[in-house]
């Protein structure tokens, strides 16, 4: 463990760590770290667990991780460092300067809507092609999708190879190659000396992370680096959380850190203002997206970041736009709700709980506290288990299965609903009788066993 010597409260820092241990088991997560700052710097580092799955490496506060689309906040800044010299403009046509998407349905895509996700072009799954390796695939992959572009109006929607060819505007307008730009106007004015896009460092360096993903329940180690050969702007960073805190002081301030200006106060501004609407809590919290940023209101502030996803790691870093804290976190394993985690050890250093503020640590109780087996009075038999963001109730002598939805997040309330065949919204309630807790849903009462 290490902390500085304006670091948080002892008691803040091991319920931070309480938090996230609770979430390395459930998740079954080998290991994670962890930096709290403020706009002068760390305010806490950590790592909690294994860099691998035996437990003989711990993970440290200056672990390597792929941190995945956390590289999009790095691409958009790259972009705007380019509109400053007045070398482009956000609402240029990307056909302009590279020779992609030119076949699109509707009006050309601009950089911005590149930027945004408003493109109208639809997700897709580039990183999955084993033969994606040059220019020309990720050409050829981008123009085979143009037709599915979605013109009907501004719709979020998530585009990775977007980024890619972001990262080939930058290369185009600016002779450098996008690594070697990258590392001359962002890492190295941010003292990011160890951040970079080469994937061979998980195999070469000493304190770096092996990753996991889960097959058939089994965590698998994943040896062979990735290969973002068709283009590394949309999420191929390799960074330890104490570095991300340096790129995010950098957003969440005036674009100077430590002396060394990268972009103007307006240009980071402009970046962190919502273009996007991307979803909503089922309370009606709503989420954006910027320009390479996402974004959402979070104890009374605008939490500002980005989470990022490859198969085998995980991270978020980000920050409050007013408040002087932020986070940056990171594990060896994907498919977990990293951006709960962060917002819970955001929660916990602000003096919040979890449970009553993050939306998705509150619905993780509720649905904790209802899951279990119940028995009716002379009656069938009933199981409730997890499924993602609701319930999966099965009555087992009746052959019967649906899924229960809460009707709030609420961690204190046990209302659910499901939908039947004919249309009628069915309630399926929790609720504590003679010390005992009872489903309740349609014909009767079942009482928890187990």
């Amino acid at each position: 463990m290490s902390a500085t010597d304006r670091g948080l409260d002892p008691a803040v820092e091991r319920a931070i760590e309480v938090f996230l241990e609770d979430w390395l088991v459930e998740e079954e997560i080998p290991g994670a770290s962890v930096a709290v700052f403020d706009e002068d710097g760390p305010l806490y580092a950590t790592g909690l667990g294994s860099r691998t799955l035996d437990g003989t490496e711990p993970a440290t506060s200056e672990t390597l991780y792929n941190v995945g689309s956390i590289t999009k906040i790095v691409t958009a800044m790259a972009v705007f460092q380019l509109v400053e010299r007045d070398d482009l403009d956000p609402d240029d046509e990307i056909r302009d300067y590279v020779p992609f998407l030119h076949e699109a349905p509707g009006d050309p895509i601009t950089v911005r809507e590149l930027l945004t996700h408003s493109s109208g072009m639809p997700s897709d799954t580039i990183f999955e092609r084993d033969n994606a390796a040059t220019e020309t695939d990720l050409r050829l992959h981008a123009d085979a999708a143009a037709d599915r572009r979605i013109t009907d109006g501004s719709r979020f929607m998530y585009y990775n190879t977007g980024y890619k060819i972001l990262g080939q505007l930058v290369a185009a307008v600016d002779g450098r190659d996008y690594a070697e730009y990258v590392g001359d106007e962002i890492f190295s004015p941010l003292g990011m000396d160890r951040s970079t896009f080469d994937q061979r460092v998980l195999q070469s360096e000493s304190d770096a992370m092996t990753g996991y993903r889960v097959e058939d329940g089994e965590r698998i180690p994943v040896d062979e680096p990735l290969d973002f050969e068709s283009g590394l702007a949309d999420g191929a960073l390799i960074s330890p959380v104490t570095e991300l805190t340096r790129l995010l002081r950098c957003v969440l301030g005036d674009g100077t850190l430590d002396g060394a200006r990268l972009l103007a106060p307006e240009t980071i501004e402009a970046m962190r203002e919502q273009q996007q609407h991307r979803t909503s809590t089922i309370d009606g919290q709503d989420r954006w997206y910027g320009h390479g940023l996402m974004i959402e209101e979070f104890l009374d502030d605008r939490l500002v970041g980005h989470s990022g996803l490859v198969e085998h790691a995980q991270a978020y870093a980000g920050g409050f736009r007013d408040r002087e804290l932020g986070v940056a976190v990171a594990c060896n394993r994907s498919e977990v709700p990293i951006w709960a985690i962060a917002m819970g050890i955001l929660a916990i250093a602000a003096g919040e709980s979890p449970v009553e503020v993050v939306p998705e640590v509150a619905l993780r109780e509720k649905i904790g506290a209802v899951t279990g087996r119940y028995g009716s009075f002379r009656g069938p038999s009933a199981s409730v288990e997890r499924a993602g963001g609701h319930i999966t109730v099965e009555i087992e002598e009746w052959g019967q299965e649906f899924p229960a939805f809460p009707e709030s997040l609420a961690a204190e309330e046990y209302a659910f609903y499901t939908v039947e065949p004919n249309g009628h919204r069915t309630p399926v309630e929790f609720r504590e009788i003679d010390s005992e807790l009872s489903m309740l849903w349609g014909p009767g009462r079942f009482t928890r066993t187990g």
